[in-house]
């Protein structure tokens, strides 16, 4: 049963396998068919897909391309717009819209370098060359605002009038303020073309009068005070530096940018002022002996200048302060050269006046002491850094001996020192006169009276030409010591003669009576006091004294023989000397005063 099973069963599996492989033989037989309809469809296909595809491509490709050509239109219609503008320049269209068109064009320019559009180098290179050029115009803008404003001009009507020196516009300096504020922004430096083109200004404005700063040709007669322009020139630099300062706090009011231009200024154009100085002080050293006084004005001057800077800058340029060093050192050599000058003037002399009066030289130096007091204040600033009697030539002329010796206290006092220089000068003066009149064979009381006679007229260029003022009691004092000089050597031989009327003779004890000898001995006093007083008033009238002061000085110098002659006079007037008494005492005390008076 089992095994009957087993045979249908296998039967059965052997009829179905055998319909499974017939049917797989169809499929495979349709699924060949089916195989070569699909490659057939695959090669008609294929072809249509790739063309949709590339078509899908290109248009997108189109689309990205229109959006290039319209971003390029538009990056090319700004710059032919902003061609306009650039072209017609800052002048024409106004600062404002211009330097934003520049500002445009460099962001735009700046995005297109920085975008997939880069590759339009026409169009990179046209908005490049606008930028250029909207800066370079800018910059020309600045430049010819700056040189039109700033254009040289004529300073005598300023300084003649005393007004202030002319300052840039409100306008100018609001467009200058926004130029400046573009330059600062686009990291364009434009300092050095404001500061070349103020200075210049100030430069070529100041030229003509640098010219006359000089005297034109050596002169033989000695420098006046105030023939230099130099003061002019000074007052008109510190004038256009102040006006320059004003525009400049207008720029910028408190900016750095204020303390730094201006200095710049400062230094260009003080350049120029300390060059000029230089050559003022070179030829002050070529003509030492006319135009010495010049460099007290430049001292003046140049410390007026340091001052001025002083109160509106940080700082003095070096440079000036070198050129007040160089110009006082010059000054230095010009109190020397006084002192060197007054001993060889008198040295060279072939003669005094026959009359012992005034002394040419006198008057020459006195004149030229009357020139140099007019410059007190910068005479005070070059002796302030001498040492006592440092202006004293070496070797030490003769008459250096009798000068008082240096206080060493006067260090540090300007006005002691240049007192002090005074008085030696007029010691110079009449301590070499008085040396000058001995090698002429004049004797003491000659001597005496011609200092007296110079030392008048010194005294009135004293009082005149306040040369006081500087003295002061120290100096009035050495003027006194010299007076007392002279007198002591002009009464001379009447001291001299005042020494016969010193009576010795004394009665012997016990009696009142003269002796012989000393009868004879007062009667030879009163002979020769005679004779000497007689030729005292002679050579005293002969010296002619039209000075009313000078004439009452010397006889109230003489006056000290009177009572001398008085208390002799009365002595011996009982005539206990001699019989003949008139034949000895020939003045009454009233006569011998009057005659003394006389001389008057």
């Amino acid at each position: 049963m089992d095994a009957y099973s087993d045979e249908v069963d296998v039967r059965v599996l052997e009829e179905t396998l055998s319909k499974v492989g017939n049917l797989t033989e169809k499929i495979t037989i349709s699924l060949r068919n089916v195989s070569r309809s699909s490659s057939r469809a695959e090669k008609n296909i294929k072809p249509i897909s790739g063309r949709t595809r590339e078509l899908a491509i290109y248009g997108e490709n189109l689309d990205n391309s229109l959006h290039v050509i319209s971003e390029i239109r538009g990056y090319a219609e700004a710059s032919a717009k902003a061609d306009l503008t650039i072209q017609a320049g800052p002048a024409n269209i106004g600062v404002d819209p211009y330097i934003d068109t520049v500002r445009n064009m460099e962001d735009l320019l700046s995005k297109l370098q920085n975008s997939h559009l880069r590759s339009f180098h026409k169009v990179v290179s046209k908005i490049d060359q606008l930028v250029k050029q909207g800066k370079a115009s800018l910059r020309d803008y600045f430049s010819h605002l700056l040189s039109s404003t700033y254009t040289p001009i004529d300073i005598n009507p300023y300084i003649k009038q005393g007004q202030p020196m002319p300052n840039a516009s409100e306008e100018t300096t609001v467009t200058l303020r926004k130029l400046f504020t573009y330059f600062e922004q686009s990291k364009t430096r434009m300092d050095g073309v404001y500061v070349e083109a103020v200075s210049q200004y100030i430069i070529n404005s100041l030229a003509p009068l640098g010219s006359t700063v000089l005297p034109k040709k050596p002169s033989k007669t000695p420098y006046e005070k105030g023939s230099s322009t130099l003061h002019v020139y000074t007052a008109a630099l510190k004038g256009l530096l102040y006006s320059q300062l004003h525009d400049l706090k207008a720029l910028f009011a408190d900016s750095p940018m204020k303390a730094s231009l201006y200095e710049q200024v400062c230094s260009t154009s003080i350049s120029e002022y300390v060059a000029l100085v230089g050559r003022l002080n070179d030829h002050v050293h070529k003509n030492m002996g006319t135009d010495s006084l010049l460099i007290f004005e430049a001292i003046e001057c140049t410390g007026q200048l340091i001052t001025s800077v002083q109160e509106t800058s940080r700082s003095v340029p070096p440079k000036l302060s070198e050129t007040m060093q160089k110009v006082q050192a010059t000054a230095h050599s010009v109190f020397t050269e006084f002192i060197r000058y007054t001993d060889s003037r008198i040295q060279n002399l072939q003669t005094i006046p026959s009359d012992n009066g005034v002394c040419e030289a006198s008057v020459d130096i006195m004149s030229r002491m009357g020139r140099l007091a007019e410059y007190k204040t910068p005479a005070l600033v070059a002796i302030s850094t001498m040492a006592p009697s440092a202006w004293i030539p070496s070797p030490a002329p003769a008459w250096a001996q009798h000068l008082p010796p240096s206080n060493t206290t006067m260090m540090g006092d300007p006005l002691e020192l240049l007192a002090s220089f005074f008085s030696d000068s007029i010691d110079a003066l009449l301590l070499g006169l008085e040396s000058k009149a001995r090698v002429f064979g004049k004797k003491n009381p000659q001597i005496g009276y011609f200092i007296l006679t110079n030392l008048l007229l010194i005294e009135g260029y004293v009082m005149q030409k306040d040369i006081y003022k500087i003295l002061g009691e120290s100096g009035a004092d050495r003027i006194e010591r010299l007076k007392k000089r002279g007198l002591n050597l002009f009464l001379e031989g009447w001291k001299m003669t005042a020494q016969r009327l010193m009576d010795v003779t004394v009665t012997k004890p016990g009696s009142d009576k003269l002796s012989s000898k000393d009868r004879e001995a007062i009667k030879e006093k009163f002979r020769l006091f005679n004779a000497e007083f007689e030729e005292l008033v002679k050579r005293h009238k002969a010296y002619n004294i039209k000075d009313k002061n000078l004439k009452e000085m010397l006889v109230k110098e003489i006056q000290f023989i009177s009572p001398l002659y008085h208390r002799f006079h009365d002595k011996h007037a009982g005539g206990d000397f001699s019989k003949n008494v008139d034949k000895y005492i020939k003045y009454s005390n009233a006569d011998f005063d009057r005659i003394i008076e006389s001389l008057g």
